[in-house]
């Protein structure tokens, strides 16, 4: 056999593993995609459970019982409860005072696109001199 001929036979071997492979794995690919995703939509679900209820207690400035709900929001990743978390640091609202970890979840929430937030980084940084 030449090489021309061993190349072509060692090709179509390769692309009927391909397509096996394709065939056999899609489906079990797919399937694990798709729970991701609903295990995110779960989550984002939850999250906004959580931030419904906490910032019922944020508006009657309950913040006592609106920060553990608040933070559970936040961690699992919920921007406007991040926000939030972030001013209730801030401010010592319902948890110890630290202009610190407010930053760190105003950060965490402008990293999402919160426009609130965003503005609050930029307002301490220029405010603190850190921004030149």
């Amino acid at each position: 056999m030449n090489i021309a001929k061993i190349i072509q036979s060692l090709s179509k071997s390769f692309f009927a593993t391909l397509c096996l492979f394709s065939i056999l794995f899609f489906p079990i690919m797919a399937e694990d995609a798709a729970k991701k995703n609903e295990k995110k939509s779960e989550l984002t679900s939850d999250a906004s459970k959580y931030y419904d209820q906490a910032k019922k207690f944020y508006d009657q400035k309950k913040y006592n019982d609106a920060f553990p709900l608040m933070y559970k929001a936040a961690e699992m990743g919920h921007s406007d409860a991040q926000m939030h978390v972030g001013k209730m640091y801030y401010n010592g609202w319902g948890v110890g005072h630290s202009h610190e970890k407010g930053k760190e979840w105003h950060q965490k929430a402008a990293n999402q696109g919160n426009k609130e937030s965003i503005q609050k980084i930029y307002n301490m940084e220029h405010r603190s001199g850190s921004a030149h």
